[in-house]
């Protein structure tokens, strides 16, 4: 759509956040050994497909992040899944795509979902209305 056609200009910046105020209800989740990862295997990974998708798939040249779990830096990722995470993607051509995710953050509603894309013509947004898993707005800033 309007972010292929161009119409932001050369996207930049991208902010991807997904925040579950609960988290998953089988203990498999937080054994990396069955999960693979946690909140950004569970979560994160899914907006990082959208906003690759939507840049057309750019090569990711570098990334950069902090894991947390139960409030502290994850110690040894082989035992212990992320319940917080931030990332930084460093993308060719120089867009940066940050990427915040959780599970159980205490943030007020139920979720807090949004994909943010930012070019020197403007700006569009994907975000949850109220907190919903299923209710989206689309906004274009300019």
């Amino acid at each position: 759509g309007l972010i292929r056609r161009g119409e932001l200009g050369p996207v930049h910046a991208v902010d991807l956040t997904f925040h579950n105020a609960y988290g998953p209800d089988k203990a498999w989740f937080y054994d990396p050994a069955q999960s693979g990862g946690g909140c950004v295997m569970d979560l994160g990974v899914h907006l990082v497909d959208l906003a690759l998708w939507t840049l057309g798939w750019p090569e990711v040249e570098h990334v950069s992040a902090n894991l947390f779990a139960g409030g502290k830096p994850v110690a040894d990722p082989g035992a212990q899944c992320e319940d917080y995470a931030v990332a930084t993607l460093e993308l060719a051509g120089g867009t940066v795509v940050r990427l915040a995710c959780s599970w159980r953050l205490p943030a007020g509603q139920d979720a807090v979902i949004a994909a943010d894309f930012y070019g020197a013509e403007g700006g569009a947004a994907f975000r949850n209305a109220g907190g919903s898993f299923y209710d989206f707005t689309a906004e274009r800033f300019r």
